[in-house]
């Protein structure tokens, strides 16, 4: 019960008392009253509830994408994410769970002079590494700071891309690198072929008022 209500209620039933023990009413009509009064109350009080701007996370239907590094493959979890609410969502972040027991590739990319290497290893899934990527597909991070009314937001599993170092090897005559050495990595998930996973995705955020939002929804994705 909300502080409107206990408010509504408790004048309905000091009225109640003050006009029952001046016997200006009966008290069962007094008790009718207070009744009705209270109702009233708790309808006032839901259907300004009802109108208050709210946050609404949408999530669509999550796509895998399949990439490949030489002899190793495996596939990135991919999904939209959109405020169908009136009010703006800060602090946005999100998990994922497989029902399933996975695992993930991360692949190590190895260039020397200008020829690319791999390597893989395997650890189990972490449900909060992920990253956001913007309508620009930039990678921001793990945090969206603030999601707007109609905003949208890509959300990948595991994380996005990430480069490492690199530097010029040999240089032609106008000094401009013609061979280039480096590291990236990228992390894969690892699934079966002709396989259907369960995962449960889970958004949170804030509102204006530091009220923390969930969001919580089960999707069944089939591997081809």
């Amino acid at each position: 019960m909300n502080w409107k209500i206990l408010l509504v209620s408790v004048i309905a039933v000091i009225s109640v008392i003050v006009l029952g023990s001046l016997q200006i009413i009966g008290f069962p009509l007094a008790a009718i009253l207070s009744a009705s009064i209270s109702v009233i109350g708790i309808a006032v009080s839901l259907i300004g509830d009802l109108n208050k701007p709210k946050i609404s996370l949408h999530i669509e239907q999550p796509e895998l994408e399949r990439k490949q590094y030489g002899n190793y493959q495996g596939y990135k979890l991919l999904t939209q994410v959109t405020n169908k609410g009136d009010k703006i969502v800060f602090n946005l972040e999100a998990s994922a769970k497989f029902k399933e027991q996975i695992a993930v590739s991360k692949v190590k990319i190895q260039t020397t002079n200008n020829r690319k290497s791999y390597s893989s290893s395997n650890q189990p899934f972490e449900e909060n590494k992920y990253s956001w990527i913007d309508n620009n597909s930039k990678p921001i991070g793990n945090v969206v700071s603030q999601l707007r009314k109609e905003d949208t937001m890509k959300l990948m599993f595991p994380p996005e891309y990430k480069s490492g170092y690199a530097w010029a090897m040999a240089l032609d005559s106008d000094f401009r690198p013609i061979s280039r050495s480096g590291s990236a990595n990228d992390m894969l998930l690892n699934l079966e072929s002709k396989k259907t996973y369960n995962v449960e995705l889970t958004l949170k955020g804030e509102d204006n008022d530091k009220v923390t939002v969930t969001k919580k929804k089960e999707f069944k994705v089939e591997i081809p």
